[in-house]
């Protein structure tokens, strides 16, 4: 796949990931949050990952 699609997926994965959290009416349990969360850090670190490798033309 390429940096590009990588780096856009990963965006919108981390938008909605964040509307999620930030849109709920009440507290979520701790396994949920800590689901959340850690996919919140996953495309976090796949944009970082995309963009790194664009950035040396990768």
């Amino acid at each position: 796949m390429s940096p590009q699609k990588s780096a856009a997926i990963s965006a919108i994965g981390l938008v909605v990931m964040a509307w999620l959290i930030f849109s709920a009416d009440e507290a979520p349990s701790a396994m949920l949050a800590t689901i959340q969360y850690v996919a919140v850090a996953a495309c976090l670190l796949g944009l970082v990952g995309a963009l790194v490798k664009m950035a040396r033309g990768g």
